[in-house]
């Protein structure tokens, strides 16, 4: 304790030592501070054996000595033995410069004067504002359409940062340009923010200001933003399955603004008279209508929009071509058709025979003509949700050889007109019928010889007509008939009748003598043969 009271009286002997040898001194001097706007300052500035009156300078000006200092009414100065110091409240962005504090000269001790000290004063972001919420709070634009917002923060030092939100969010920096420019104290500064977008919905703009030194944001009033477009619409029917005959109805969904819309209906392209509500009801469907195109038209002042749906009309399959049967040669790729309309798409099988057996599953049936494919064969479609039908029957025929059916022998006269016939059953298209005389082609004048055809079903008929029969012309004549796997040859002898008559007679004496011999050859062995039996029995009788 004895060795603190002995340190402070060899302070305070110190002191008034120094005192009594050098006048006035600075006990305190001020340093360089930064405060915020609207604080409180107090520079210290406390002088030792002061005996001058106090002054601050500001930038090399000074203020008085009067410690109110009268001509600066936020400024006074400290009074007391050794206090000078500056109080300045509230300080403000202005009262920066360079301050120093000076004592002055009197009888016996000399000016002195602090080191200058610079004071810096740091300001609130303003409050922001967006420039075109100025008069109103709703902005309305329309759709497509670019526009131009404006922010701005001032009185701030340092610069104050702005930021955009659409509500709550903020928006992307990409479409904003900021800056920033010195107010007309020098001082401070403002900061202008531009954003430039192009709405797609309704939107709540404001705009928010801060800096380092006042992290705490302040926001402006809110922009609303309202989007003028055309009217948005979709569809939507009543049943999500539309078969043939049924009843239903077509919704016209509109979102717009102004909200105020008119409606127009259209199908198949023509306009629909009379029905202006958002609601087309449609009654007793077909299935012409599959596929059809149903549109709504929906206008406002801003313009018009027009949707379409296609509709999906259900309606059990019909066979539109049915298959027909083929003729083909052996070996031959023969296809059956068969063409049905339904919707859902119709599903084809086809079937040989009575028995119902599966041959194919496509549209179209593809064979090897063959005896084993030589088949009845039949087509069955069906629709999902509906019965199976068939088509009519076809047959796979296979081409065969023609078969020739005629008479060997006909009898004629000279000078009459006589037909010869020669049918061929042959279910070719390509057959061929030719006629001969006694192995030589016939030459058909359509004279004296002709030929008429007809035909019936697979049988084919040629008639061979002779006018006024010549000598020359009875004999052997040839029927030839030829397709594309075979051929037949038949020969029809034609007779003189007058030859005929002539050889009956003669044919008839000598069948007559040829009885007589015979006979008289059967009854001379049967005679015998009775003799032969008598005379054997007489021998036997004569051995017993």
């Amino acid at each position: 304790m004895n060795l603190i009271l002995e340190i402070l009286l060899g302070l305070q002997l110190a002191v008034l030592t120094k005192a009594a040898t050098s006048g006035q001194y600075f006990i305190t001097e001020p340093k360089d501070v930064t405060f915020k706007s609207g604080e409180h300052l107090k520079l210290p500035c406390a002088v030792g054996n002061k005996q001058g009156a106090c002054q601050w300078t500001k930038d090399g000006f000074g203020m008085g000595i009067n410690p109110t200092l009268p001509g600066f009414p936020r400024f006074s100065m400290g009074e007391g033995e050794s206090e000078c110091f500056l109080n300045i409240f509230p300080v403000l962005p202005a009262d920066e410069g360079v301050y120093q504090c000076q004592v002055g000269a009197v009888s016996g001790a000399s000016a002195i004067a602090s080191a200058p000290v610079v004071i810096s004063v740091s300001a609130e972001p303003g409050l922001p504002y967006i420039l075109q919420a100025a008069d109103y709070d709703v902005l309305e634009v329309l759709e497509g359409q670019h526009i131009v917002l404006d922010c701005e923060s001032q009185g701030a030092k340092p610069p104050a940062e702005i930021k955009w939100y659409d509500g709550d969010k903020p928006m992307g920096a990409s479409n904003i340009k900021e800056t920033v420019t010195k107010q007309r104290d020098n001082k401070t500064f403002k900061t202008h923010s531009t954003l430039t977008l192009m709405p797609k919905e309704n939107m709540n703009i404001k705009c928010s200001s801060f800096s380092e030194q006042f992290p705490s944001t302040k926001y402006s009033r809110v922009l609303k933003i309202k989007l003028r477009f055309m009217p948005k619409v979709s569809i939507d029917l009543s049943k999500d399955r539309i078969q043939e005959g049924d009843k239903f109805s077509i919704t016209c969904n509109s979102k717009a603004y102004p909200e105020n819309v008119a409606y127009k209906w259209f199908f198949g392209g023509i306009e629909i008279a009379g029905e202006k509500n958002e609601t087309l009801m449609i009654e007793d469907i077909s299935r012409e209508h599959h596929a059809s195109d149903v549109k709504c038209l929906v206008e406002n002042e801003v313009g018009r929009t027009a949707m379409a749906t296609t509709l999906n009309v259900e309606f059990p399959p019909t066979i539109l071509k049915h298959p027909e049967s083929v003729i083909a040669k052996r070996g031959d790729n023969v296809t059956f058709y068969c063409v049905a309309e339904g919707n859902p798409e119709p599903v084809y099988i086809w079937t040989k025979d009575k028995a119902n057996i599966l041959a194919g599953y496509k549209q179209n049936l593809t064979l090897i003509a063959s005896e084993k494919t030589e088949r009845t064969y039949t087509c069955k479609v069906f629709s999902d949700g509906y019965e199976i039908i068939s088509s009519f029957p076809a047959r796979l025929i296979l081409i065969r050889k023609p078969v020739i059916f005629t008479e060997s022998f006909r009898k004629g006269d000279e000078g009459q007109d006589i037909i010869l016939q020669c049918r061929v059953d042959s279910i070719s298209n390509k057959t061929t019928i030719l006629w001969t005389k006694d192995d030589i082609p016939l030459i058909i004048d359509n004279v004296r010889f002709k030929e008429i055809r007809s035909n019936e079903g697979r049988e084919q008929q040629s008639d061979l007509l002779i006018s006024k029969l010549e000598s020359r012309d009875f004999g052997s004549y040839g029927c030839f008939a030829a397709n594309e796997v075979g051929k037949d040859y038949k020969t029809i002898v034609l007779i003189n009748i007058t030859d005929v008559d002539v050889m009956s007679y003669a044919i008839g004496i000598s069948v007559a003598g040829g009885v007589v011999v015979l006979l008289s050859v059967y009854l001379y062995y049967r005679i015998r043969k009775t003799c032969a039996g008598e005379e054997g029995s007489s021998e036997e009788k004569m051995k017993f």
